[in-house]
């Protein structure tokens, strides 16, 4: 007889007023629940198996935590100088790279001014610097504006040079340096060495420790670091031309730094975690490469700082702009444990982005845990409401469906499980009849009958 049927797969929804399971017999199959929908609604539905779940693509990588939503010096975004950029008076002189040579520029004649030869710049894309040469310098006055890294102003007077001002950094005196609270730079390691050969290297050296809030830079020369012991940093004067700057995108805190959320810690939440000023902000966590991102896991501080109606935000730009950000999802409800998991599936991505736009709290987050999902997706376009999806593998999911109807566009993600059980043992074989019994041994031969007795000698005959 044939084996009976498998019992249907278990299927574990996320949340499950938005994926139920359906008796299905023999294949792995669910039911996506779309409460939004009107005659000629399409569906649209992908799922991601998830991969290495006990990886955290997240731990150890490099955080932001700001105040401020805005894109960075160095950024593709920010390498494009737009009308009313911020310039910083890089100094006296021809703007020129490490090695005194002249970066790739272009010459323009019409701007009769300072002023209007940084307009001009605005409007050239990927504009790092601008250099204004006057008719005091004996030569026709001409604005040059760079699409290259400028790295000093190469001394000669009646020539000016103006780079990009560094987002997040404001610039505060040009021609001294931090009294107090000095950490490092002045090539004290190898790492002081390649921050010190551009303004945009010292600005990420600093970005990069989130005690770090002053800079004094002098290409070639310097980019020495000061930490929160400089206070407001007073001036030392000097002769050189160091350019000093106060990072203001950043927490004003070190025990609340961005770092503390990647760091694999989630004991403590109460007085430890990754908390912003006051004001609208964001926690930004780069992974350092492109990955399928699928699952994303949040602890939430619970006694500094504020977790609600935030963004996941995630993209493959280095960038801070939102217009350059894929929501994974929007104004979310925060954690009602100690921590929830959300399902992004399988956008593929190098930076997450934790947004929060309530200007009355700081954000604060105690861990985030980032996990991938496979490439190989299921999915499925329907025009019918609930529709049935099969052929799921056993394993776990993240799931996204987009709802197009009449009257809007609906979103909705989960996760799930999928169980495949083991079909039931299949019944021993049937043992093999037993050897018939052996035959019995035929009776041994009768021995051979006696030879008859010779017959006795005749008698000798008489004498004669």
């Amino acid at each position: 007889p044939s084996p009976p049927p498998m019992t249907p797969p278990v299927v574990n929804p996320g949340d499950v007023n938005d994926i139920s399971q359906v008796d299905h017999t023999g294949a792995a199959c669910m039911q996506i629940m779309t409460p939004i929908w009107t005659p000629g609604s399409v569906v649209q539905f992908s799922a991601s198996p998830i991969e290495n779940l006990g990886i955290n693509f997240a731990y150890g990588k490099h955080a932001v935590l700001s105040s401020t939503f805005s894109t960075p010096a160095g950024s593709a975004a920010a390498a494009a100088a737009a009308a009313g950029s911020e310039w910083v008076h890089f100094g006296t002189g021809q703007c020129r790279d490490s090695s005194g040579s002249s970066p790739n520029h272009q010459n323009f004649d019409e701007p009769t001014s300072r002023e209007e030869c940084e307009v001009k710049a605005g409007t050239v894309e990927g504009a790092t610097a601008y250099e204004w040469r006057s008719e005091l310098s004996g030569s026709p006055a001409l604005c040059q504006v760079y699409t290259e890294p400028v790295q000093q102003a190469l001394a000669e007077d009646h020539h000016e040079c103006y780079a990009v001002k560094p987002s997040g950094y404001d610039l505060l005196f040009n021609g001294g340096y931090c009294t107090t609270g000095y950490q490092g730079g002045w090539n004290e390691t190898p790492a002081d060495t390649a921050a010190k050969a551009s303004l945009q290297a010292c600005v990420d050296a600093c970005d990069a420790d989130p005690t770090c809030m002053y800079i004094s830079y002098q290409a070639d020369n310097t980019c020495s670091r000061y930490g929160f012991a400089a206070g407001e940093c007073a001036k030392t004067d000097s002769a050189a031309e160091y350019l000093t700057f106060q990072k203001t995108a950043t927490a004003v805190d070190p025990t609340f730094a961005a770092s503390n959320a990647v760091d694999g810690v989630t004991d403590g939440c109460n007085t430890r975690g990754a908390v912003s000023p006051v004001g609208s902000g964001y926690w930004r966590v780069d992974l350092g490469e492109t990955k399928n991102v699928g699952i994303i896991q949040i602890w939430k501080s619970t006694d500094i700082g504020e977790l609600s109606n935030f963004d996941i935000m995630t993209s493959s730009v280095d960038s801070f702009e939102a217009s350059d950000y894929d929501f994974c999802m929007a104004n979310v409800d925060p954690p009602t444990e100690a921590y929830d998991s959300y399902e992004c599936a399988g956008s593929s991505a190098r930076y997450v982005m934790i947004r929060s736009e309530d200007v009355s709290t700081a954000l604060g987050l105690c861990e985030v845990k980032v996990f991938g999902v496979s490439t190989a997706r299921v999915t499925q376009t329907a025009q019918e409401q609930n529709p049935i999806v099969c052929g799921l593998a056993q394993g776990q999911y993240a799931a996204h469906w987009k709802v197009t109807a009449t009257n809007g566009v609906y979103n909705y993600q989960a996760g799930f499980t999928v169980t495949m059980p083991s079909p039931p043992p299949s019944p021993p074989p049937p043992s093999p009849p037993p050897p018939p019994p052996p035959s019995p041994s035929p009776p041994p031969p009768s021995p051979p009958p006696p030879s008859p007795s010779p017959p006795p000698p005749s008698p000798s005959p008489p004498p004669p």
